[in-house]
């Protein structure tokens, strides 16, 4: 942002901000950052060497702390960014994912009525830092990257255990994971759930309805599920992740009003709730 500052360590004109954002700020916002300028400018280490300071946009755009108040000063004209965990967290899932759908992922290990474990798992998982056997290969000497559940089975070129293969791909989870969403969907017999569907977040017109977060919520849970049997050594099985997700959901109505309803209002209660 040095770039903003003249020779005295002020901001620069009005005309000189305009050619280096590309745009022109009416001259309430101009001033507003001017005075936001000069302020800082007196807490910058002089003299300025090079590469100790970014654009402005992507100071921004990096939500770098402090940049709160150039946003609001530039609303509708900085552009916004996938944020860079969930770009790696679609190439790890194989799906996509825009803007809106990034949003809110991220924003799913924030929801109370989850268990700080869950949410601690949200976290890892969203944020790609679960400790997958393929990435602890990387820091640890001797450690097998392949799958563990295709370990217990003893299964011969067994793949890498990756965030797809673990929770996707890997025979001891896939027809696992078919029919236990459409028992916990409430599903017809040919239905398998999406790569989409499971990862990411279910919604209508980049929102949640009753159905599509009680639906979002059974994924998590499931994902959860199978995490915990991979750390336990354990291989899943269909009856007891029903019991298990029952559970959660039982738990999750007692602490939540509002997810009870949503729970109630997706039809799926019966399913959970009711015997």
């Amino acid at each position: 942002m040095s770039h903003f500052l003249d020779a005295n360590g002020l901001c620069t004109n009005n005309d000189t901000v305009t050619i280096l954002l590309g745009f022109q700020l009416p001259n309430v916002k101009y001033d507003n950052l001017r005075m936001c300028l000069n302020e800082i400018s007196t807490e910058i280490a002089r003299p300025i060497l090079p590469g100790s300071s970014v654009e402005l946009k992507t100071f921004c755009n990096r939500f770098s702390r402090g940049s709160k108040p150039f946003r609001r000063l530039l609303t509708d004209m900085v552009p916004d960014e996938i944020p860079r965990n969930i770009v790696t967290y679609a190439e790890n899932t194989q799906t996509i994912i825009g803007l809106d759908m990034g949003r809110l992922i991220n924003g799913l290990w924030g929801f109370t009525f989850f268990t700080n474990s869950m949410r601690l798992f949200l976290f890892k998982m969203h944020t790609n830092i679960l400790g997958l056997n393929n990435r602890v290969a990387h820091f640890v000497n001797d450690h097998s990257p392949i799958c563990t559940f295709c370990r217990i089975r003893l299964l011969n070129d067994a793949p890498d255990e990756t965030t797809l293969h673990l929770f996707y791909e890997c025979q001891s989870v896939e027809n696992l994971r078919i029919e236990f969403f459409k028992w916990s969907y409430n599903e017809a017999d040919d239905y398998v759930i999406s790569r989409q569907e499971l990862f990411l977040a279910q919604c209508e017109d980049g929102k949640f309805t009753s159905t599509s977060l009680t639906k979002t919520v059974l994924a998590k849970l499931f994902l959860k599920y199978i995490w915990d049997c991979r750390n336990r050594f354990c291989l899943p099985n269909l009856d007891d992740a029903k019991e298990v997700v029952k559970l959660d959901i039982i738990s999750i109505s007692k602490v939540s009003k509002t997810m009870l309803e949503h729970i109630n209002d997706s039809g799926l209660a019966v399913i959970f709730l009711q015997g």
